[in-house]
This record gives C-alpha cells, sequence and structure tokens, in this order.
C-alpha cells in the first residue's frame, strides 16, 4: 500500500495505524447519538446529532465533505501523535500510500475514506525536530 520511502518505514515499524474517516456523515452523527448520547447528551444534544447535523451535512456538496473529513481526520492525528510523544513513543505521519488500495488490503467498507498512516514505535536515536518556519512567517499580526 505505501510506496517508496514510506514502504521501508511502513514494512519495519512495530505499528502502522491507518486513519479513515465516514463519508457518511449523518449516518455518523446519529451513531454518536445513539452510542456516546443515551447517558450523557441532554434532549438538546440528542436532537442536534439526530436530526440537525444531519440536515446541514445533507447540503453539503463533494468538496465541502472532503474538506470536513480531512480537518476532522488531521485532528485525530494531531491528538494522537502528541498523546504517543508525551508517553515517549515515536510517529511519523505517512500521506504518501496507494488510497485506491487501502479499502480492499485492510478489508473494509467503501464508505470509509482512507486519510494517512502513522507509523508508530520506540527508536534508541536521539530525535531531532524537524525545520519549522518562523513564527513570523506563517502569522501576520494586524
Amino acid at each position: 500500500m505505501a510506496y517508496g520511502s514510506n514502504f521501508e518505514q511502513v514494512s519495519s515499524a512495530p505499528v502502522t495505524i491507518a486513519l479513515f474517516t465516514d463519508t457518511d456523515l449523518a449516518k455518523r452523527a446519529r451513531k454518536i447519538a445513539r452510542v456516546g448520547g443515551a447517558k450523557n447528551f441532554s434532549e438538546e444534544q440528542l436532537q442536534y446529532f439526530m436530526k440537525n447535523l444531519p440536515a446541514e451535512f445533507a447540503r453539503y456538496n463533494e468538496q465541502q465533505v472532503s474538506d470536513y473529513l480531512a480537518l476532522n481526520a488531521g485532528l485525530v492525528a494531531m491528538n494522537l501523535i502528541l498523546a504517543l510523544t508525551d508517553q515517549g513513543i515515536g510517529s511519523n505521519l505517512i500521506l504518501g500510500f496507494d488510497k485506491s488500495k487501502a479499502n480492499e488490503v485492510l478489508d473494509i467498507e467503501d464508505r470509509f475514506r482512507p486519510e494517512l498512516l502513522i507509523t508508530v514505535g520506540y527508536t534508541d536515536e536521539k530525535l531531532e525536530p524537524s525545520y519549522r518556519l518562523p513564527v513570523d512567517e506563517i502569522i501576520e499580526k494586524r
């Protein structure tokens, strides 16, 4: 599934996480309400997940759905990588893989969209942070 140098990294990593998003946004919202909401949500919150969100998602065009899924995948990946780092576990986010084969290889329903891979493991090497653009080059204060 992975190619180039990513193939070697995925092959040698003790763990590789494949992150998928659920393209059926309305169904996902209703599942969140059923599973998590029964005990924890107010009636207003249940209404929001069961009716309001599905109605809003129905109005999304293909690009809006894609943007929504990618943003959520990024947030999940960021939090997972931060949690792993906090535990002293190394990780690397990989976007370079054949997404067209991911569902078949991993036997995952087509409604779930492959987003990224995260290789996970420990290392004996002292790792240096990768280069980051200076803050003043990416943030404009007005």
